[in-house]
């Protein structure tokens, strides 16, 4: 990316708050590309997706007239092998980049002073490569459940299971040291973001 176009990589495990830090950042008049949101839209809509997914799997990769993507299917296909997740991703990942790359190139174009990009797969996908610097959102494990039980109806258990899953899938060396930033209850979110951002647009 161009240097003088900032993008601030947005990452951290579930629950952390990623989307609260992108909601802050759009208020601020900095836009957020959410690389999940528009995975899910490209896959739908992507006829490069379409037709390498549809190669893959077959024509039931899709259903309802090809109106949504046949998730028992893909979740079969996941469970079945570990290398699987890499194939889909290979599908996945570059057009999700192409797609971000037009779009900041957009925000740019309308000068606004700087981009975001949310993704809790920063790192796994590769996108971490498109940051200026990244910003890496934490949160306690007991913050984390709470979120997580609300939000998605889980139990304790299964929301801590969830987490300590992705922490083991995490656990190796960053390729970039991010800037942390502390979202639990006691810490003030909002000033946190705010003196990063000012360093990036003064």
């Amino acid at each position: 990316m161009d240097t003088h176009f900032p993008i601030i990589g947005i990452t951290g495990g579930i629950g952390s708050g990623k989307s609260v830090v992108s909601r802050l950042l759009r208020a601020l008049d900095i836009p957020v590309y959410d690389c999940d949101t528009q995975a899910k839209r490209l896959t739908l809509c992507s006829p490069l997706i379409r037709e390498r997914l549809t190669a893959l799997l077959g024509e039931e990769a899709y259903c309802d007239n090809g109106q949504r993507l046949n998730k028992p299917l893909i979740a079969d296909f996941l469970f079945h092998s570990a290398g699987n997740a890499q194939k889909l991703n290979s599908i996945i990942h570059p057009v999700v980049r192409d797609d971000f790359l037009l779009w900041a190139g957009q925000k740019k174009a309308q000068r606004y002073p700087a981009a975001g990009i949310e993704s809790a797969i920063l790192y796994e996908s590769g996108f971490y490569d498109l940051a200026s610097e990244i910003w890496q959102v934490e949160a306690s494990e007991a913050t984390r459940t709470g979120r997580i039980v609300s939000r998605d109806g889980l139990t304790p258990e299964e929301a801590l299971r969830k987490i300590r899953f992705q922490q083991e899938n995490a656990a190796k060396a960053l390729p970039r040291c991010p800037k942390r930033i502390v979202n639990d209850p006691e810490e003030a979110l909002f000033p946190q973001v705010k003196q990063l951002l000012s360093r990036i647009t003064g």
